[in-house]
Order: C-alpha cells, then sequence, then structure tokens
C-alpha cells in the first residue's frame, strides 16, 4: 500500500489498513490513506486498483455471493408459490 501512495502529493502518513468484518464473502478491508483533499479521488482510484491486482497476483478469488435453489415441488410448495420463490430468487441476482 505505500508503494501506492508513496508517490500522491501530500505523502506524509503511511495509510492506515483494518479488517472491518469478516462476512460471507471474505473480509471487509477499511483502507484509509491520508492525503490532501485535491487527491482525495486519485489516491481512492489508485488504492482500489492495486487492491484488486496484488489480491489478483496472490491467488485470491473475487468475492461473490453463492446461493441455492430448488424448485418449489422439493420443498413442497404449490405451483403458484414456487412462482413467486422463483422471482425472489431472480430479484436476488
Amino acid at each position: 500500500m505505500d508503494q501506492i501512495t508513496s508517490h500522491h502529493p501530500d505523502n506524509n502518513r503511511a495509510p492506515d489498513v483494518e479488517i472491518l468484518e469478516f462476512n460471507l464473502a471474505g473480509p471487509v478491508l477499511a483502507v484509509r490513506p491520508y492525503r490532501h483533499t485535491d487527491h482525495y479521488w486519485q489516491v481512492y482510484f489508485d488504492t482500489n486498483r492495486a487492491i484488486r491486482e496484488s489480491f489478483g497476483t496472490a491467488g485470491f478469488p473475487v468475492p461473490e455471493q453463492h446461493m441455492v435453489l430448488r424448485d418449489g415441488a422439493s420443498l413442497g410448495l404449490a405451483p403458484h408459490e414456487e412462482t413467486i420463490v422463483h422471482a425472489v430468487a431472480q430479484q436476488a441476482r
């Protein structure tokens, strides 16, 4: 992270990197580089790109949501209830 933020102007403090939470997709990171507001968006996008590239190189999979869908008959649902379950599953995509 220091390599990414060190070439930006106003580099006066190392970024904070913390784990906010663990969820089903993986850990949620908080990355806070300290820069002047004039450079915020460039540092923001450079940081996200660096995280994506370095995690990809290290072999970490891209987080994705997993769900299991079963047909309504196997759940004991009537045909009209099966349609509702299917519609809700389609909205979740």
